[in-house]
């Protein structure tokens, strides 16, 4: 039998590293830049269900960031999801996520060394050199060995000082046989700050621009482009599957997504499948908008961060209003985490003064001072809903630091790990409202019920 041919073969990397809060970001944002000055189409991916991250891919590059999850997404879907997101580029730079090998439950499904395994994508491990000099060597030697497919082409070392960058290479070099890029020095003013759920939105940084080219800087001065190149082009080529065909409805019905400040946390193939199915999506703004766009015929609110916002999205009385209407009247409505919190009776801002929502669900949600259900979650229909018939099943992740008296009950939920169960969510013939961010890769006829639904109601 003939061996089928490889159909994708586009130089990558990926960028990982031995653990959270080493500098992945601040190095691929610095690649990013460094890459397209040189006049390279780049495409960039974010491993894992991340939100803020691919928003400062996209600020960089000017076009969407996937996620490639391997919990959020069958294998087949990541590959195309890879594929789809490289169409005209020259270059593909994926970032990991956590460290290297940690996946879920303390093993490594899910991990950035298992997208790097099924994208056959080279491994550029970044590693803190604060503190340290032949122990890195160590590190370095427990990682090489630690998988022997792991896919490690080179290092770079974070944080390093002036000495440690001149005597470092050489020393890793001859105890592990593993190639140095170089070695970027810890710069304050390079940072990106943090807030309750991560990263600040890139909008939210001053002077952003020139902070990602300072990062480009950085990485132009003490790492050589070449040497990434050359591990890019030595990507091997992969198969990927062929994208199923959809069934397109010929109605195309208007999806409102509300797209600002406060709402921002979108998966870009949950957007790109839901056009697939027929919708057409239009942006807007609750912060701003006075009214919502004509003829829509369902809305999809997203998470982001609608509590540092609560004021401005109470003032707008007007669309506010018009919104609860069209809930009532049984437009079909997707709202995530921000988004549930903005269905609610009430949202506390963070010095906990509440502000009216919608209220078209009943609660208020108000700051906790730890995270709630947190992490990887499947949600299992109790009945026939918006999305699903009963019995069946989403994929999604959990993160947030609100608190509502009402998280609703109409979902069972696992976490991936299976260390806790339990029931949450909302779920009516024209509703879905959680915490939890679904992936539609995890099930596409959810989008397509979705888009079906904003269809008949519009007729």
């Amino acid at each position: 039998m003939p061996k089928k041919k490889p159909n994708f073969c586009l130089p990558r990397f990926l960028v990982a590293a031995s653990g959270s809060g080493i500098g992945k970001t601040s190095l691929t944002l610095g690649l990013l830049q460094a890459l397209t000055n040189r006049g390279l189409g780049v495409a960039a991916f974010k491993a894992g269900p991340d939100y803020i991250d691919p928003l400062f891919h996209q600020a960089v590059l000017g076009i969407p960031s996937r996620n490639l999850d391997l919990f959020l997404s069958p294998p087949a879907a990541v590959k195309t999801a890879l594929a789809r997101g490289c169409e005209g580029q020259d270059i593909a730079v994926i970032e990991g996520v956590m460290g290297f090998y940690d996946g879920i439950g303390g093993g490594e499904a899910a991990s950035t060394y298992q997208l790097a395994r099924l994208t056959r994508t080279p491994v550029v491990l970044l590693l803190d050199a604060r503190g340290s000099c032949l122990s890195l060597a160590a590190t370095l030697q427990g990682f090489r060995d630690f998988r022997p497919d792991n896919g490690i082409a080179g290092v770079v070392l974070n944080r390093a000082s002036p000495r440690q960058e001149e005597k470092l290479p050489p020393i890793l070099w001859r105890e592990t046989g593993i190639t140095v890029f170089g070695a970027l020095p810890d710069l304050p003013e390079a940072r990106l700050e943090s807030r309750h759920l991560g990263l600040v939105t890139p909008a939210e940084v001053p002077e952003r621009q020139e902070k990602m080219q300072l990062l480009a800087s950085l990485v132009t001065k003490h790492l050589d482009l070449v040497d990434f190149l050359a591990v890019a082009a030595g990507a091997d080529d992969l198969v990927v599957p062929k994208e199923p065909s959809y069934p397109v409805l010929p109605s195309r019905p208007r999806l409102g997504v509300a797209l600002d400040a406060a709402f921002a946390f979108y998966y870009q193939d949950n957007l790109d499948l839901l056009r697939h199915f027929g919708a057409e999506l239009v942006f807007f703004s609750p912060l701003a908008d006075p009214t919502l766009p004509p003829d829509l015929a369902g809305l999809y609110f997203g998470g982001g961060y609608p509590e540092l916002h609560a004021r401005e999205l109470a003032e707008n009385v007007s669309l506010r209003e018009e919104i609860r209407s069209r809930v009532k009247e049984g437009m079909p409505v997707l709202a995530e985490c921000g988004g549930f919190l903005y269905l609610q009776t009430g949202l506390g801002d963070p010095e906990g003064q509440v502000h009216p929502m919608l209220g078209v669900l009943p609660g208020v949600s108000q700051p906790g001072d730890k995270p709630g259900l947190f992490g990887y979650l499947s949600l299992t229909a109790k009945k026939d809903n918006l999305l699903c018939r009963k019995g069946g099943v989403l994929r999604g992740h959990s993160f947030h630091y609100w608190q509502t008296s009402h998280p609703g009950s109409d979902w069972r939920f696992t976490r991936a790990d299976g260390s806790q169960t339990g029931e949450a969510g909302w779920a009516t013939p024209s509703l879905f409202a959680s915490f939890t961010h679904i992936h539609f890769a995890s099930n596409p006829t959810a989008a397509q019920r979705l888009v079906a639904a904003a269809a008949a109601w519009r007729t």
